[in-house]
């Protein structure tokens, strides 16, 4: 059995294992490149035999890892990395090769297997780490891993094709709930899509580089007309090199997969106040202008240092910003989240939680957020003129958030209809293509807020 690491591929060329069978500490830290004539050498010993016979690939990625590491230390990350390791190779094959890829992320090399074995193999070891507690200086974790599963035979078409390919069904594991296994051939449709996103990477690289992104912005009214002070949320939209409007649901999905989501809400808030700082007469008139915040931010463990740094930057007034994070976000990021929220609260920023009641556990993290504002989930407004379960369960959702003495919105609101239906549940705030649509932020900043005042009290306002 061989025991290897390298960081950028499974090159099966560090043998890490010693005399007595523990793992060397390098197992957690990353090996040094590779020779090119080594590594291709190695990579190709994976599937150098006849056209019949099939390896496997898993790509392997813990579940909990973060909290334990940030919680408890990076000793204690680093032995917890030690011990999965172990747990991984003691339900192997001797012939199989285990490689730490980086992270909280290990490579397994499966040799002379099909996908069905495989696919049992992966789920040995899911089961393993599944049944792991880790205990250090009398704190417990418990660890899970999403695995994915590839075919490596004579239609491979190299390492970082079969990296990806691999990454791909692991996402696919965690996107279905992780602590599962995901088992995929080269030629799954779900792989296609995949790959098609992960082309994104490189283009919304190219329009963070070369200023092709944009913002717009979309009114959020008071129901009953009344005006209670201007109320906006900013959207970020693309540019192709062409000149092209990218529609959000084309680059904001694989940005959040592919880690680049995090970049781009760095450049959305420095952009809003840099603009805002330049209309003081604007901000003068401004209640609240909302951003929405990625889960990936919260992963930086510099995001909230950036931000009060902005501030200080450009001047503008905390409490004419709101945060808008999604429940998903709050449920994978909770202990980031509470710590960046109370943090810039002091400082007078306010927080909406967005999309609220599209989970389970919703009513659990209102709790313990420091939220000021409610955005019910559009999924509910959208058909609240004919559903009567959809209305009852927008009034259930007010009635939450009046009581906590919280504002609350209603998304996609696309008529006058239900907006006079909601009207009546009470809900404070609108938002929807049938109240306003969204149009550059600069026509907002450059209308005179009286102007302003009275498009708010309009009917489907649009900017002029």
């Amino acid at each position: 059995f061989h025991l290897a690491v390298d960081t950028l591929a499974v090159r099966l060329v560090v043998p890490l294992a010693g005399p007595t069978g523990d793992l060397h500490p390098q197992v957690i830290r990353p090996a040094p490149p590779v020779p090119e004539q080594r590594r291709q050498g190695a990579t190709r010993h994976a599937w150098r035999t006849n056209e019949n016979t099939q390896h496997a690939l898993c790509y392997v990625d813990l579940d909990q890892f973060k909290v334990a590491n940030d919680t408890s230390g990076h000793d204690a990350g680093d032995q917890l990395l030690r011990q999965v390791a172990n747990i991984i190779a003691n339900n192997l094959r001797e012939a199989d090769t285990l490689a730490r890829l980086g992270g909280d992320e290990f490579g397994i090399i499966l040799q002379n297997c099909d996908l069905n074995t495989a696919g049992q193999v992966a789920e040995k070891v899911r089961a393993a780490l599944d049944h792991l507690v880790f205990t250090w200086q009398e704190t417990s974790h418990t660890i899970s891993c999403s695995i994915g599963v590839v075919p490596i035979n004579n239609e491979s078409s190299g390492i970082s094709a079969l990296m990806k390919a691999a990454d791909i069904a692991c996402y696919a594991a965690k996107d279905s709930g992780r602590n599962r296994v995901s088992v995929m051939s080269l030629d799954d449709e779900h792989m296609a899509s995949q790959q098609g996103q992960m082309e994104w990477h490189n283009r919304i690289q190219t329009a963070l580089q070369e200023n092709l992104l944009f913002l717009e912005c979309q009114l959020i009214t008071p129901t009953n007309r009344q005006n209670n002070g201007l109320r906006y949320e900013v959207l970020v939209r693309m540019r192709s090199a062409g000149g092209s409007v990218v529609p959000p649901s084309a680059f904001l999905p694989p940005a959040e997969r592919y880690g680049m989501a995090a970049r781009i809400d760095r450049w959305v808030i420095e952009n809003v106040l840099q603009n805002l700082s330049q209309v003081p007469e604007h901000l003068e008139a401004l209640e609240a202008c909302h951003i929405n915040l990625s889960g990936r931010s919260f992963d930086q463990a510099d995001f909230a240092d950036f931000v009060v740094d902005l501030f200080g930057h450009y001047q503008v007034p905390p409490d004419k910003i709101c945060f808008e994070i999604t429940e998903t976000a709050a449920v994978h990021n909770l202990l980031e989240i509470q710590s960046f929220m109370k943090r810039l609260s002091l400082m007078g920023c306010s927080f909406a939680l967005d999309d609220f009641g599209s989970g389970l556990s919703s009513f659990g993290y209102l709790r313990r957020l420091p939220v000021n504002c409610l955005k019910i989930d559009g999924m509910f407004v959208r058909d609240i003129e004919t559903d009567k379960t959809d209305f009852a369960m927008v009034r259930a959702i007010h009635d939450i958030g009046r009581t906590m003495n919280m504002i609350t919105v209603a998304e996609y609101v696309e008529s006058e209809q239900a907006r006079v239906l909601l009207d009546q549940i009470g809900v404070d705030l609108v938002q929807g293509f049938g109240i306003h649509k969204p149009c550059p932020l600069q026509d907002i900043l450059a209308m005179d807020p009286s102007r302003l005042s009275k498009q708010i009290a309009r009917p489907g306002g649009h900017s002029e």
